[in-house]
């Protein structure tokens, strides 16, 4: 699944739940390729890096008090 998900620059939608109990929270699964340095030492490993995502409900609009030049 990474190597195709790497191949192919996709990413994953999924439901995350942490604990029994616990409420579900919406994440990305992206993949993440190993890196090697120059010397062949592993540098970052490869896998599925989680990143929680919010719902509709949870954005809301910033609000500025100046405008940003």
């Amino acid at each position: 699944l990474l190597r195709v998900m790497i191949e192919s620059e996709l990413a994953a939608l999924a439901h995350f739940i942490a604990r029994k109990g616990a409420s579900p929270r919406l994440v990305a699964l992206v993949p993440q390729a190993e890196e090697l340095d120059a010397d062949g030492v592993q540098v970052r490993p490869p896998g599925l890096q989680l990143f929680s995502l919010p719902y509709a409900e949870d954005v809301r609009q910033a609000i500025c008090k100046q405008e940003i030049l």
